[in-house]
C-alpha cells in the first residue's frame, strides 16, 4: 500500500489565517505582506477548527496519491463528493500478471485462514489465466476486465480541500470503516503531519471522539464499550437488511 500527499497549498497555515481573518479585518493583498508569527498562526488555526465555521480550511488544497489498494476502496473512497479522482482505466490497462505479482487485496481475516487464504489465491490465478486468454484470444481488455476482481490493485489520484479531507478522514478513521480504508486513513494522517505539520492533524479524530457524550453517532456501533448506540440493532436491521 502506497499512500503519498503528493502536492498541498503552499503556506497553508497562512492562507488559513490570512483568509479567516479577512472576514473581520482588513488584510493586505499578498500574502507576502501578512505579518502574522508562526505561532500566532498556530493560536489561529487551533481556534478556526474547534469553532463550527470552518469554511476557511478549503482555501488549502491538497493531492494524493494511493497505489496497492484495491477497486472495492476506491468505490469507497469516491464517495466523497468534494473531491475530484483521476482512476487508472482498466479498460485501457491490461491485468495479465495481477495474481502471479499478487497485485491484489488479502483481507487480514482470510490471510489468517490457511486453508482460506490458499483457497482465495488459486481463484485468483484461475481470474488471472481466463483474463489472459481472453485478451490473446482478441477480446477487447474493456471487454474482458468484466472478470477481474474488486480485490485487483490499481493507482488512483485524488485532488481535495482541508475541510472536505477532515470530515473524510473522521468518518473513516471510525472502527466501522473496512479495514483497508482505515488504513489508508491512518497513512492518510501520518503523511499530513509529515509533510504539512503535526498541528493539522490535531483535528484528525473519529467522529465519536469529537462529539461529547457516550454515545455513538453512527447508525451501526462500532462496539466501543465507552460509546453506546445512538440506534437500537432492531430499528437499524428494520433499514439495512445487508
Amino acid at each position: 500500500m502506497n499512500v503519498k500527499l503528493v502536492s498541498f497549498t503552499n503556506q497553508p497555515l497562512k492562507v488559513i489565517c490570512w483568509a479567516f481573518l479577512n472576514m473581520h479585518n482588513p488584510v493586505p493583498d499578498s500574502l507576502e505582506k501578512f505579518d502574522m508569527s508562526e505561532s500566532e498562526q498556530e493560536e489561529l488555526f487551533r481556534f478556526i477548527v474547534r469553532q463550527p465555521h470552518t469554511t476557511v480550511l478549503e482555501f488549502v488544497n491538497t493531492v494524493w496519491y494511493f497505489d496497492g489498494v484495491s477497486r472495492a476502496f476506491q468505490q469507497q473512497l469516491t464517495r466523497t463528493r468534494n473531491a475530484s479522482y483521476s482512476i487508472q482505466s482498466l479498460r485501457v490497462v491490461k491485468k495479465v500478471e495481477f495474481a502471479d505479482k499478487e497485485e491484489y487485496l488479502i483481507p487480514s481475516r482470510i490471510k489468517s485462514n490457511k486453508e482460506f487464504l490458499q483457497k482465495y489465491k488459486n481463484i485468483m490465478k484461475q481470474i488471472q489465466n481466463f483474463y489472459h486468454d481472453l485478451v490473446n484470444s482478441g477480446v477487447k481488455t474493456e471487454d474482458a476486465r468484466n472478470i477481474l476482481p474488486l480485490a485487483i490493485h490499481s493507482p488512483i489520484t485524488m485532488s481535495i480541500n482541508l475541510r472536505a479531507l477532515y470530515h473524510m478522514l473522521e468518518l473513516r478513521l471510525c472502527l466501522n470503516t473496512q479495514e483497508e480504508y482505515r488504513n489508508v486513513a491512518q497513512l492518510m494522517k501520518n503523511e499530513i503531519a509529515s509533510k504539512m505539520g503535526k498541528i493539522f492533524v490535531e483535528p484528525i479524530v473519529p467522529l465519536c471522539e469529537k462529539i461529547s457524550g457516550d454515545v455513538c453517532p453512527s447508525a451501526v456501533w462500532c462496539g466501543r464499550k465507552d460509546k453506546k448506540p445512538l440506534i437500537r440493532f432492531e430499528d437499524i436491521n428494520k433499514w439495512i437488511k445487508g
